[in-house]
């Protein structure tokens, strides 16, 4: 049996126990479509909430909005469009065109602790049911996906159902429950476990973003450098940089003055030249705010 029923499995539940729960992550998702093209894509990250816009077709654009807000809390649109406003176009029109029927909005949740195991007999776990995780990488239908993939070729390839699920879980959980890692360390990079009230609608935003690209395997790779901007933020104030490189299993914090970041990916950043070691990307910057 396959249980493939979601953050709330009852597959998982029955079959495995109820000490795996979700827990919240402290942001609401907001997600809309606009019936215009901007001029421009990208994300803009302020003081607890990002938003992002992605093309999809023309004449349409994708667009979202994380925010970070206590459990149980429900905002309006309305509420949201203030959370926002003062920020740079689109953004405030995005908001103002969307439709409150139209709009979706999901609070967030992971599971905690991790699985020991995606299998209990001869019953597996795929998806949202074994490794539910923050969208904050865009990875959660991507690694429900890879779980299908391993788990048929493990059925395949097996002489017993009992064989090929134990080659499942050796080939998918520690790599999917990294993933959930990284993602809840990317959701807390952005200050979204930060609940509390809105921020001021002209707040200005707490961090500068730097996002930086460089050539790589299969066309261009992006990552970015933050300055934190404001101490009370709790990321040690003035002078730290955060490094979140777009690559897989790159993330580093690095402080001001060249200290190699703990990428494993790239060599050491020379953050006060704002340049990676073997190449020299290109920089635009945007703040949100």
């Amino acid at each position: 049996m396959v249980g493939a029923d979601g953050l709330r499995s009852t597959v998982r539940e029955a079959c495995f126990g109820a000490t795996v729960r979700p827990r919240y992550a402290g942001i609401v998702a907001w997600r809309g479509v606009a019936r215009f093209n901007p001029p421009s894509y990208g994300e803009t990250w302020g003081a607890g909430q990002v938003f992002g816009i992605t093309p999809q077709e023309p004449g349409a654009t994708n667009w979202y909005a994380a925010v970070a807000t206590p459990e149980g809390h429900r905002e309006t649109l309305d509420e949201l469009r203030a959370r926002f406003a003062g920020w740079h176009d689109p953004i405030t029109r995005l908001l103002a065109e969307a439709d409150e029927e139209a709009v979706l909005r999901h609070e967030i949740y992971d599971l905690s602790p991790r699985l020991k195991s995606l299998i209990a007999g001869n019953v597996a776990l795929v998806g949202d049911a074994a490794h539910a995780m923050t969208p904050s990488l865009g990875q959660g239908a991507c690694q429900a996906l890879l779980d299908a993939a391993a788990l048929t070729m493990c059925l395949e390839s097996a002489g017993d159902v009992g064989s090929a699920l134990r080659a499942y879980d050796a080939r998918r959980r520690r790599p999917a429950q990294r993933v959930v890692a990284m993602s809840r360390q990317m959701t807390r990079l952005a200050g979204h476990h930060r609940e509390g009230p809105p921020q001021h609608p002209h707040a200005p935003a707490a961090r500068l973003t730097r996002l930086h690209r460089w050539p790589g395997e299969g066309g261009e790779q992006y990552g970015d450098v933050r300055r934190e901007q404001d101490d009370r933020r709790g990321r040690g104030g003035p002078g730290r940089w955060w490094c979140g490189g777009f690559l897989p299993g790159h993330m580093c914090a690095v402080e001001d003055g060249g200290v190699p970041c703990t990428g494993r990916r790239r060599p050491p950043c020379d953050i006060r030249h704002v340049s990676h070691a073997e190449t020299a990307p290109s920089t635009s910057r945007v703040r949100g705010g």
